[in-house]
């Protein structure tokens, strides 16, 4: 799968795919389009890029995190 497909390895900046707010069926058509890279296209998949990433939560329903593709933990 082909997450960050922008991402450069040695250029030292942490890509970061958000997924936002999306339903069953939109789901299945992100995840069904990771293989190629081409979920960035989605109007509710958003990447980003940095040095440093601080998360926050500004709900009270808590978010799962994942790293490299392997589940990190439930964000408060």
């Amino acid at each position: 799968m082909i997450l960050c497909p922008d991402a450069i390895f040695d250029d030292g900046l942490l890509d970061i795919s958000l997924v936002g707010n999306v339903n069953f069926f939109e789901k299945l058509n992100i995840l069904s389009r990771l293989k190629k890279g081409t979920h960035i296209k989605h109007k509710k998949v958003e990447q980003f890029n940095g040095k440093k990433v601080v998360l926050e939560n500004v709900g009270d329903k808590t978010r799962p995190i994942h790293f490299m593709g392997e589940m990190y933990s439930e964000y408060p």
